[in-house]
């Protein structure tokens, strides 16, 4: 993916006057075939012998490559002229939210768009703290928007000019996964950024963002597109008597769009959880659960089918969850958090920063500078509203306030 430094390098010129150069090789094909006809032309006044059918059909299917190849390559042209103006409009894009990370100084974005707190963060106040992690992820999800939008229109371009140049691209184009990029960027970016909807599962959007963020070649490999149907056909297992069954279910994106009760990106998009959630809705398990709720490790059995490594009232340790973190693969890391009053934290008695919704389901991002761990809500970066109590999206606690408030902690096991 491009960096900011190279988007804002980047001469667009270049590419509106390689235009001309598409008209130029358009132009020297054309008088190749000029050339071919005439050929034919001679062929045919010159040999009257029957085989020369056999002949004159080659020069005339050589003749419909050519024409087909000129018209490719002048096609390129306009297509170079819209790649420019679209980086042209990321350049645009790009300032404004450069603009908007130095006019907060506790946030600070390096080149590829991946944006962090800085030690300003300490000089607000702790319950101005969840404001600031939610402005962190959008403008990181603006900076993966743009940089990732700049990037495609960069790889068109560059396969517009192989083409006119007739060469070989030295790199495959990216693979066609629908109308959802399944790209390790676009993955991480779905994950931070996803809105539970209605449906009581957020056990289950928990371990799909958490598996999503830390395993995403997982994630490609049992969400496939098939571009001759439109669909995707997701990939999830059945508890049964004798063990799991794998099957796989077919999630068409018209049919998520119009559920109203599904999880969403910022905007209303269509992402990896929201197939993953309308494919687990359709098993047998996931028909209920995704109404009445249920535990991380029964999604991440449905999800990987393999039983999770989990814990009943009580979590995993920091450092088991940092080994599970670091491991190759990563293991993905779901925790269930507990009642709430009257039998434990109530979360309304608790400074903002710290509030945990009690029965629900957080999934681990890593742990920060402080050592604190790092829990997202699936609600999203802006959290919520439950029981007259606002929670925000993201909270860290260090391991004596998680152990106080997570009863349950499951990691996935490879």
């Amino acid at each position: 993916m491009l960096t900011r430094s190279q988007l804002r390098n980047y001469d667009t010129e270049r590419l509106k006057n390689s235009s001309s150069e598409a008209d130029k090789a358009s132009e020297d094909l054309l008088s190749r075939l000029d050339e071919i006809r005439e050929q034919r032309t001679k062929l045919i006044s010159a040999w009257l012998d029957p085989k020369s059918a056999l002949a004159q059909a080659l020069i005339d299917a050589s003749m419909e490559a050519t024409k087909a190849e000129a018209d490719d390559i002048k096609a390129m042209g306009p297509v170079l002229t819209r790649c420019a103006d679209t980086i042209d409009g990321c350049k645009k894009e790009l300032e404004t939210a450069d603009a908007t990370g130095r006019d907060n100084p506790c946030i600070v974005a390096d080149d590829r768009g991946k944006v962090s707190i800085t030690r300003a963060l300490g000089n607000l106040p702790e319950n101005k703290w969840p404001e600031q992690y939610e402005k962190r992820t959008n403008l990181q999800h603006t900076y993966f928007q743009i940089l990732d939008k700049a990037t495609k229109a960069d790889e068109e371009a560059a396969l517009a000019l192989y083409k006119i140049r007739q060469m070989p691209p030295p790199f495959a184009p990216r693979p066609d996964t629908g109308p959802v990029d399944l790209s390790d960027e676009a993955l991480a970016d779905q994950a931070a950024n996803s809105e539970q909807g209605k449906n009581g599962d957020c056990f289950f959007l928990s371990s799909v963002a958490a598996i999503a963020s830390t395993d995403p070649e997982f994630i490609r490999k049992n969400v496939v597109w098939d571009p001759e149907t439109g669909t995707y056909k997701v990939t999830i297992y059945e508890n049964a008597v004798l063990g799991t069954i794998k099957r796989e279910i077919i999630v068409d994106p018209k049919e998520i769009s119009d559920d109203p009760d599904r999880v969403r990106g910022p905007n209303g998009e269509l992402n990896v959880l929201s197939i993953y959630e309308a494919a687990y809705k359709k098993s047998a398990l996931g028909s209920v659960f995704s109404r009445t709720g249920g535990v991380p490790s029964s999604a991440m059995l449905a999800i990987t089918g393999h039983m999770a490594d989990f814990t009943l009232m009580k979590p995993h340790s920091f450092d088991e969850i940092r080994q599970g973190l670091s491991a190759q693969p990563p293991q993905a890391v779901a925790v269930g958090t507990n009642a709430g009053a009257p039998w434990d934290v109530n979360p309304a008695e608790q400074p903002f920063d710290k509030r945990i919704v009690p029965r629900h389901s957080y999934w681990v991002k890593g742990f920060d500078g402080q050592g604190r761990i790092i829990l997202v809500n699936t609600w999203g970066p802006g959290g919520g509203t439950s029981g007259g109590v606002e929670y925000p999206g993201e909270v860290h606690l260090t391991e004596e306030e998680f152990r106080k408030v997570v009863m349950q902690s499951s990691r996935t096991v490879p």
